[in-house]
């Protein structure tokens, strides 16, 4: 997770510390983060669009990853945690001073991130289900040794 958020400060530069003084404290910064997220993260997530920030607010400050290579590449709910969930989650709270929310879905593979919403616990987060997913390759290899043994 610290890996992931060292790559993250790596790729961003000195905007979120001017972000954080700048414009987080206004009711617009959500909105504002959503605007620019597809333009600026499109060569990191792929194709997005803005949505609200979460069903039944109508407020602006949302955007789908409509395909998270991350999520459909690896199959693997640790791998989505560790590497981008919650070192994502992190990295806005504490250096954009703008909580995101990320809900990803496991089986369209898309994830929704919602800027100016204070993400769940991870114990808590309903879009992360409980044990390994069918399509995981660590718990498959775990299936099959059981099955050889």
């Amino acid at each position: 997770s610290d890996c992931a958020e060292a790559i993250i400060d790596s790729l961003v530069g000195p905007l979120p510390e001017l972000w954080k003084a700048l414009a987080a404290p206004f009711e617009w910064s959500p909105a504002a983060l959503s605007f620019f997220a597809p333009y600026l993260l499109h060569f990191l997530v792929g194709d997005m669009e803005t949505t609200q920030r979460i069903d039944g607010d109508e407020r602006p400050g949302g955007v789908l990853v409509k395909r998270c290579a991350v999520l459909e590449q690896s199959g693997c709910k640790g791998l989505c945690a560790t590497m981008c969930k919650i070192p994502t989650e992190r990295h806005f709270a504490k250096r954009w001073g703008v909580p995101v929310y990320l809900r990803p879905n496991f089986e369209t593979y898309e994830c929704q991130l919602s800027f100016g919403v204070q993400p769940l616990h991870f114990e808590d987060d309903p879009s992360l289900p409980l044990g390994c997913l069918k399509q995981c390759p660590a718990a498959q290899a775990d299936r099959d040794a059981s099955i050889v043994c």
